[in-house]
């Protein structure tokens, strides 16, 4: 049985991996059956952003209905704006679905069909630890194949990027890893050279070889005959530094992209390269999270090439930055420990226990793990904002 990885952090979590699409039927004839017209009025009726009776409706609609649902599509595309409007509706509609139903708000999703059904299925976790196994929901899927009918192309529309940059940035910062596998392979068909779809594409073979992720895939008390289908972690560092670095080459200004892409190198032992990328960032960054992990890392990317003074330089810079971090002041410790100051190291640990903590954001390190993307919920209010009132034409383009 192969199976896919989703993390969950403050609950456990449902999700889908397939990739496999729901098929497409020709044209029909007469009125639309019972489930296509609650479909529809689903549609019209839902406020993005709102977990309201639409979306608890369209999580009651048995899976298989949208193959008749795509029929009934195809016979009102003749008009391109009011048939564009009305798929990203539903695209919407569907990707509300998938945040309720894993934020656990909403009921659970219907069973998927049984075609769907013993192909794969989500491993759960929590810090590290295997937790169970989930069922399978069709909502990003369903909003992927919606988008698909975007004319004249779906990858020549502006709002479909900014559904998939946003949609990618919640899964990401929510670690929905499972979700996130195919919903980026097809971001990455669709737009192959967009820079925040490249970065999340890093972030994702980045998680893929964390510490909170990787002990499952690694670990010998899987059940029986599952597998989780993922590269080594050298193998994920390598492609998520190749995805940073075209993130890099796309967006020149791209300073998270850039330390990402730093802390690949230096896992991978290219630590000079690491040291140079590094030194972009702080020469162009404002952000303070942004100069302090930049900090931190070419530390340890000056550390591993035996340069102990500029690593000592680069750490206390960044405890000055912030200077109730953790991270910061125990890698001044243990790097006077290794040269043998005795009195060093202990100062440096103690600044840790007298500090006086106020939040995560005392040290950006605590939220490097999961918090990819800082501006996720902005990007989905951003993507809902050109439906959040219904047009007078709405109705029209619903039912016509």
């Amino acid at each position: 049985m192969r199976a896919f990885l989703v993390v969950a952090i403050a609950a456990l979590l449902t999700s889908r991996a397939s990739g496999a699409r729901p098929p497409v039927p020709g044209p029909q004839s007469g009125s639309e059956p019972p489930d296509v017209s609650q479909w529809f009025s689903a549609v019209e009726e839902h406020t993005p952003g709102r977990d309201d009776a639409a979306v608890r409706a369209i999580m009651a609609i048995p899976p298989e209905t949208f193959s008749r649902v795509l029929g009934a599509l195809r016979r009102r595309a003749d008009r391109v704006e009011v048939f564009n409007r009305l798929v990203h509706r539903a695209a919407l509609l569907h990707m509300d679905a998938a945040i309720l139903v894993q934020s656990g708000v909403a009921v659970d999703l219907p069973r998927p069909p049984a075609a769907a059904r013993g192909r794969s299925t989500v491993i759960l976790t929590h810090d590290g630890g295997y937790t169970g196994m989930a069922g399978i929901g069709v909502h990003w899927e369903l909003g992927r194949t919606l988008l698909d009918l975007t004319q004249p192309r779906a990858d020549e529309d502006p709002w479909v990027l900014r559904w998939y940059v946003a949609s990618s940035s919640f899964m990401l910062n929510r670690s929905l890893l499972a979700d996130l596998s195919p919903h980026l392979e097809k971001a990455r068909k669709l737009f192959s050279s967009d820079a925040d779809i490249l970065y999340a594409s890093g972030c994702y073979f980045e998680s893929m070889a964390s510490p909170r992720v990787r002990p499952v895939i690694d670990s010998k008390s899987l059940p029986p005959g599952l597998r989780i289908d993922a590269p080594s972690t050298r193998e994920s560092w390598r492609i998520a530094e190749g995805y940073f670095r075209r993130a890099v080459e796309a967006r020149l200004g791209f300073g998270w992209a850039r330390i990402r892409r730093a802390r690949m190198l230096d896992r991978l032992g290219r630590h000079d390269e690491a040291i140079r990328e590094l030194h972009n960032v702080t020469s162009t960054a404002e952000e303070p999270a942004m100069l302090y992990l930049a900090a931190l890392f070419e530390g340890a990317a000056q550390e591993a090439v035996g340069n102990a003074s500029a690593a000592r330089e680069r750490y206390e810079a960044a405890a000055r930055r912030f200077p109730n971090s953790q991270a910061a002041y125990l890698a001044l410790s243990r790097l006077a420990r290794d040269r043998g100051d005795r009195a060093a190291a202990r100062a440096a640990a103690e600044r840790v226990f007298r500090r006086q903590t106020t939040g995560e954001m005392d040290d950006p390190w605590w939220t490097y793990d999961f918090l990819f993307v800082r501006t996720a919920d902005e990007q989905l209010s951003d993507v809902r904002k050109p439906f959040e009132k219904r047009t007078a034409t709405d109705s029209a383009k619903v039912r016509n």
